[in-house]
This record gives C-alpha cells, structure tokens and sequence, in this order.
C-alpha cells in the first residue's frame, strides 16, 4: 500500500510450529506445543539472532522477553488443589468456580526484569477434566548494545526467572501429574 512501509517480517517453518518475527528494534520466537529443550531451542534460535544482528544492525534493543503458555488439563474443577496463591471464593458459600482469569504485573527486584502471571479457567474440555493456562511472561526493559552473548545470557536469566516462578505456582501435586 502506498505510503507504508515494513515494520518487520515474519517467518514459518514447514509446519509452522516455529515462528520468528524479525523488527528493527528486536526478534521474537514462538514455538508451539510440544515444547523442545532449551538447548534445541537456543541451537535454533542463536543462528537468527545472529543473523539479525548481522542484516538489521540494530543502535540498542529495547526489549528482550520470554512467554510461555502452559496448557493443563487437570482431572477435576478445584484450580486450589494445582496453583498455589489463586482468587478464591470461601466455601462457606459453597459454590463452584466456572471461570476464573487473573492477572499480576511485577518486578523483581534484584534483576529488574518485568514479569506477568496470568491465570485462565477453560471449560472446553472433556467431562472429569478441566483446562487451565498458566501463561508466564518475563522481559527485561533494559536498554544494551545488542551483542549476542550478552543478548542470550539475558535470556538465560529471564528463562530462570520463569522457571523459578513457575515451580513456585504449582503444587506438588501438579508437579506429580507431569513426570
């Protein structure tokens, strides 16, 4: 269309369970269930950042950040008995809970980066079982010189942090049901 111009680009794999958005400030990958180690996903993603750095030659990155989507499908509708800390209604009242969304932005403090825990209660499913998402997203606001060592010792740290969060979110009983 006349005037506009390409703010980015995106590409697919085959069966497009890999995606990666290219922008001129920043790259992010997506990829869908079943999720790789992060070995197999950092062999496939360091080569594009790379690359990126490389053709885009970004001044700074404005953001780098991690998302996971995690789709559960537990065995009853009490969310309690798997996540630690959620809204809850008091069972005085003796009602179900049908849906349930919450949503919490923080910061940690030692490291700075930024995270957002999201809750869902899906109703989708197949009788005796209900699907919950637990999605976790971790980004770090702070403004670098793009280098790709730097870049992926990020990532490794907001990856921790993800990891850290998540664990603390489920209960052991959750745990349980995914070894």
């Amino acid at each position: 269309m006349e005037g506009e111009k390409v703010i980015g680009v995106r590409g697919l794999n085959a069966d497009s369970a890999w995606t990666v958005d290219f922008r001129r400030d920043g790259v992010t990958f997506r990829r869908q269930s079943p999720y790789p180690s992060w070995a197999e996903f950092a062999d496939k993603a360091r080569p594009l950042v790379e690359a990126f750095l490389s053709t885009a030659k970004p001044d700074r990155l404005v953001r780098l950040g991690l998302r996971y989507i995690n789709h559960f499908r537990l065995p009853n509708r009490d969310p309690g008995d798997y996540f630690g800390s959620l809204p809850s209604l008091p069972d005085s009242l003796g009602l179900t809970v049908r849906r349930l969304l919450s949503s919490v932005a923080a910061r940690d403090a030692e490291s700075g980066f930024s995270l957002e825990v999201t809750h869902f209660l899906l109703d989708d499913l197949e009788p005796e079982r209900t699907g919950y998402l637990l999605d976790i997203g971790v980004s770090s606001d702070n403004r670098f010189h793009p280098e790709a060592d730097r870049m992926w010792g990020t990532f490794e740290q907001l990856r921790e942090l993800k990891n850290r969060v998540f664990f603390e979110l489920i209960t052991d009983r959750n745990a349980r049901l995914h070894e």
